[in-house]
């Protein structure tokens, strides 16, 4: 609707007043940036026509062309009108459709609406996680990524998505086209030898093939993922040598022997099984993705215990432009770093950007000089820290602030009674004897807003805490926040997130 719109105000322009093309898309653009004075500017020139520096007509204009005046005028102040609010209607109405089209798939077709989902965000690992997550909160399960049943894309098998072995690095789609044929050919590969005599070429070079392994592509066939990387060099030049042989014709006579198909599968050598902690580090570097669990999940209760936002709840808080939230609130976050930079101050100082981690996603972290240089020790990749600090969100962007960091504690004890709701996350609102006449309005008020953050009414006389209870859960948001602070008063509202 907008793009045809568009098109209409061009050829206006063009047939009515003379305009060139290159006029009459910056008049167009005028428009809809809503840029009114520009476009007053421009009705004396769309009526009356406008001449050069040397007297020469460059626009004829409507009267030249045979249109009197007024009705050249009111055709002007109709386009001007309707740039008011045909731009956004026109928006309005397609992104309406695409909404509409989108919640029926999702609602009726959810794993293959949350594959293609996933597919348009290949590379990009934080919509990665968030998606991934949309999909646990579904109850679809994702798949880790293997030779046997991953696609170029993201794919629906088994009433369960596939992630792609396009997701890894150094995986080209040559050598994903091999394997899909391949296996669609001459069915699942059965080793790790077959796979690598099946698809040995140009295509699988020795980067390639670690990767895979790294990725865990090649798990459950009959090596570990130690054993695999350890003969990887022994695996494809063997895997080579043999597909050469057969080209040439030199296993012919040798094909059959004593009735058993000739194999000149080398001897592998064996080992034990990588660290956890390497084999999810491995992960992580070819795929950006945790798959075999996440170095952060045994600090989940000491994150939970120490109220820790979760980075997918702080994006989200800036997407829906509710970042006056979360901007300077002071919080503890448990993360692990994923890459350190150094920079030098004007002061000759080093301060450190950093990019931390949580189950969820990724935040930048400004560590400052005083901070860097009492803490440098724990900012390499694969540290797992507590950071004290802030949140700062400048234009659409969130990062931490950090000002004190440590390793991050296995176990943490927090005090009960009133220290305890201290550190419960939450929207708090301190009533007093006066206030409580006001309860059934703000139920009333909460009821609204339905969303996840808990509310907690803090007595000041009794010094108590109250959970209002899971039916007034809320999404919190400025208009909400401005009416209780009418209602309570502005120091009588606190949220923690």
């Amino acid at each position: 609707g907008c793009m045809v719109y568009q098109e209409q105000v061009m050829q206006v322009f063009r047939t009515l007043a003379g305009y060139s093309y290159g006029r009459a898309d910056v008049v167009r653009r005028a428009m809809s940036k809503k840029k009114r004075d520009v476009m007053e500017n421009e009705r004396e020139i769309f009526i009356n026509g406008l001449k050069n520096e040397y007297g020469e007509v460059v626009i004829e204009g409507a009267v030249k062309r045979g249109i009197d005046e007024k009705t050249a005028g009111d055709v002007f102040s109709d386009m001007i009108s309707f740039a008011s609010y045909g731009f956004n209607k026109s928006h309005t109405a397609a992104y309406g459709l695409i909404a509409y089209q989108t919640a029926f798939l999702k609602v009726k077709y959810p794993k293959e609406f949350m594959a293609a989902l996933l597919t348009s965000v290949i590379g990009d690992v934080t919509k990665t996680v968030i998606y991934i997550n949309e999909c646990e909160r579904l109850k679809i399960k994702v798949l880790s990524p293997h030779i046997n049943h991953s696609n170029e894309r993201f794919s629906v098998k088994n009433d369960v998505i596939v992630f792609p072995l396009l997701g890894i690095k150094n995986i080209g789609r040559a050598l994903i086209e091999k394997i899909v044929k391949e296996r669609e050919a001459q069915g699942e590969f059965k080793s790790f030898w077959d796979f690598c005599k099946r698809v040995s070429g140009t295509e699988l070079n020795r980067r390639a093939l670690e990767c895979l392994i790294k990725a865990g592509a090649l798990d459950g066939l009959d090596l570990n993922r130690c054993e695999m990387l350890r003969n990887i060099d022994l695996a494809v030049e063997s895997a080579a040598k043999e597909n050469s042989m057969y080209a040439g014709g030199q296993l012919d006579m040798f094909s059959v022997f004593g009735g058993e198909e000739f194999s000149s599968e080398p001897q592998f050598s064996r080992c034990d099984e990588l660290p956890k902690n390497e084999i999810l580090n491995f992960e992580k570097e070819v795929a950006g993705l945790y798959f075999s669990g996440h170095p952060l999940e045994e600090y989940k209760d000491v994150t939970n215990k120490l109220n820790c936002p979760k980075t997918i709840d702080l994006i989200e808080y800036v997407e829906t432009k509710r970042e006056n939230l979360i901007d300077n609130q002071k919080v503890n976050f448990i993360g692990i770093v994923t890459s350190s930079k150094k920079k030098f101050t004007k002061r000759d100082e080093i301060m450190a950007f950093c990019e931390v981690e949580d189950l969820y996603g990724s935040i930048e972290m400004i560590v400052f000089p005083k901070i860097f240089a009492a803490h440098s020790g724990l900012l390499f990749s694969g540290s797992i820290i507590l950071v004290e600090g802030r949140i700062s969100v400048k234009d659409d962007e969130i990062k931490l602030l950090a000002e004190k960091i440590s390793v991050a504690p296995e176990k943490v004890e927090i005090t009960t009674g009133t220290e305890n709701q201290k550190q419960k996350k939450g929207l708090f609102i301190r009533v007093n004897k006066t206030d409580e006449a006001k309860i059934p309005h703000l139920r009333n008020l909460l009821s609204i807003f339905e969303g996840k953050v808990p509310v907690y009414l803090y007595f000041s006389d009794s010094k108590k805490y109250e959970f209002m209870g899971k039916e007034y859960l809320i999404d919190v948001n400025e208009p909400l926040i401005k009416e209780l602070k009418l209602i309570f008063g502005d120091e009588n509202i606190v949220l923690r997130v």
